[in-house]
């Protein structure tokens, strides 16, 4: 999600992920959806939420940050 907006960086890097599994999805497809929390010169704080295609609760939440180089100047 990080670098679909801000193009390619080099040497960004992953801070931290969180991971919480919620539930057991059913056996079908499960769809992700992701959204940019904080986007800052320095760090990008993303969330993906996932759900079971034939259920609305979440099964799984992650959330990570990821440093990004400064621009020279």
């Amino acid at each position: 999600m990080v670098l679909s907006l801000i193009g390619r960086v080099e040497l960004a890097v992953t801070t931290s992920t969180t991971v919480h599994f919620l539930s057991w999805p059913a056996p079908v497809d499960v769809l992700a959806a992701g959204r940019i929390l904080k986007l800052g010169r320095r760090l990008a704080v993303g969330e993906v939420v996932m759900r079971s295609e034939r259920d609305s609760r979440a099964v799984c939440q992650v959330t990570g940050t990821y440093a990004l180089t400064p621009e020279p100047g």
